[in-house]
């Protein structure tokens, strides 16, 4: 068999280790891991009224919004509750970093919480969600409003404990091969004990505006593929819950569905079904 010349080898060498590094480069300058002074959550505006009302809505919306789940998640082994929300920096109420923190059952204490990443936007529809698997470590599900932001996957270092988070790089099946997992909006990830994750999440343009969908993992990295579960004109917002054991539960869908004359938009929830961990 003949052999790579020995700089052909060296400059392959050379390729790979830069490319490494500026991979963990571009991890580091997401994942800021820093400890805030204080707590405060974002302010965040929706779509100028005109009207003596100003806007749409408005206010202090840290956990924003109702398709946003879970934002805290109790642990009896260490009795805390741990929980992220939308904070802001320290010289604008408007600019959106995600944060954890626990609360300490105990004590009735909480801690600096912890700067997880700077999202790059005002819009509170990027707040991120939490999760906390059998082994104590915590997920950090950093979500988009649409697809022209990037979505984020985080991990505790350790079990129990905020002080450091690392990114993860998550995969999905499509068309039977392993992609990049990069985008999604509304998120909301249970974890079952002895299973691993399912997720009730929308999709935009896919096909619909707002398209719900189902996945699941059994490490938080290697997903499976995409299940649309219902679209229906200009699409859905999901709410789900997880009994604690081996499944969750889609119970209600908000449904905005053009009517049929003068163009009006209506607004019904209905029970959905259960889906099992491998749906």
């Amino acid at each position: 068999m003949k052999q790579m010349p020995t700089k052909l080898i060296l400059t392959l060498a050379v390729g790979a280790v830069l490319l490494l590094a500026s991979v963990v480069c571009a991890d580091e300058s997401i994942t800021l891991n820093g400890k805030d002074s204080g707590y405060r959550g974002i302010w965040y505006m929706n779509q100028p009224s005109g009207d003596e009302y100003v806007y749409k809505y408005s206010g202090g919306l840290g956990t924003y919004c109702a398709k946003h789940k879970p934002f805290a998640v109790y642990r009896p082994q260490v009795d805390k509750t741990f929980f992220c929300y939308g904070g802001t920096t320290t010289d604008s109420n408007r600019h959106l970093v995600h944060m954890v923190s626990y609360y300490d059952h105990a004590t009735g204490m909480v801690p600096p919480p912890t700067i997880l990443l700077d999202k790059n936007t005002s819009d509170a529809h990027d707040n991120p969600v939490i999760s906390v698997d059998d082994d104590g470590y915590i997920w950090i599900f950093s979500t988009s409003h649409g697809t022209s932001r990037p979505s984020y996957i985080h991990r505790s270092r350790r079990p129990y404990d905020i002080e450091e988070f690392e990114i993860v790089r998550p995969t999905k099946i499509e068309d039977g091969r392993r992609v990049p997992m990069t985008n999604f909006s509304y998120m909301q990830p249970w974890h079952i004990p002895g299973k691993g994750f399912v997720c009730f999440f929308t999709r935009y343009n896919y096909p619909v505006q707002r398209t719900i969908c189902f996945m699941s993992s059994a490490d938080g990295i290697n997903w499976s593929a995409w299940r649309r579960l219902a679209t229906i004109d200009q699409g859905h917002y999901q709410i789900s819950a997880t009994d604690g054991k081996r499944r969750a539960r889609l119970s209600t869908i908000t449904q905005k569905v053009r009517a049929s004359t003068g163009g009006r938009t209506c607004t019904m929830s209905r029970p959905l079904t259960r889906a099992g961990h491998g749906g």
